[in-house]
């Protein structure tokens, strides 16, 4: 996969939100029973999204010294959607 630092983080920062927004709306029991069976399988797979682009990135900051280590980012990323 050939893409660019700017745009991993941008996706890394999508996923994580977006995440974080679905896992927000399965706990607040609103959702029938189908509807949070059907987001369950949508955060699975951001889930699976969100580890491939994390190894990617990790194996790109080994390369880049400059770049933050994966956890640092992801907190970074949760920080600021506080």
């Amino acid at each position: 996969m050939n893409i660019s630092t700017n745009a991993l983080i941008a996706a890394l920062r999508a996923l994580t939100s977006e995440s974080k927004q679905l896992e927000a709306k399965l706990q607040d029991g609103e959702l029938s029973d189908e509807d949070a069976e059907e987001l369950g399988v949508y955060a699975n797979d951001l889930q699976e999204a969100l580890s491939s682009l994390s190894d990617a990135y990790e194996v790109r900051s080994q390369s880049d010294t400059s770049l933050s280590d994966i956890d640092t980012l992801l907190k970074h990323f949760a920080a600021s959607m506080l």
